[in-house]
């Protein structure tokens, strides 16, 4: 069995309130041993990561709380897949944390 691509950090936990100017929220992840093709497990509108990462170079991975929608939990989560030839598939679990009285919806 192929080992696992490395992450930095292993997971992200995000805290979103939707302020008077709905600002994204945004932290760096890292992926090392190899380039890869980043994909999101779900289909999470409120996060945002690009197509692909090169080894050990930090990129960024967006929240975005005006794309969580009404009706919410106070917790969400979203996985982030890399693959990369030779390697095992790698999760990275992003968690947003919101408020009980968080996003109201898209405005």
């Amino acid at each position: 069995m192929a080992a696992p691509l490395t992450p930095s950090p292993t997971s992200l936990t995000f805290y979103a309130i939707r302020d008077v100017t709905c600002r994204s929220h945004t932290q760096q992840l890292t992926i090392s041993d190899d380039d890869a093709t980043l994909s999101k497990v779900g289909s999470a509108p409120w996060l945002t990561i690009p197509a692909t990462s090169v080894n050990g170079e930090p990129f960024d991975v967006v929240v975005d709380p005006r794309d969580i929608v009404p009706g919410y939990p106070r917790e969400l989560t979203e996985t982030i897949r890399a693959t990369a030839a030779g390697f095992a598939d790698t999760d990275i679990v992003v968690t947003v944390k919101l408020p009980p009285s968080g996003p109201a919806g898209k405005r």
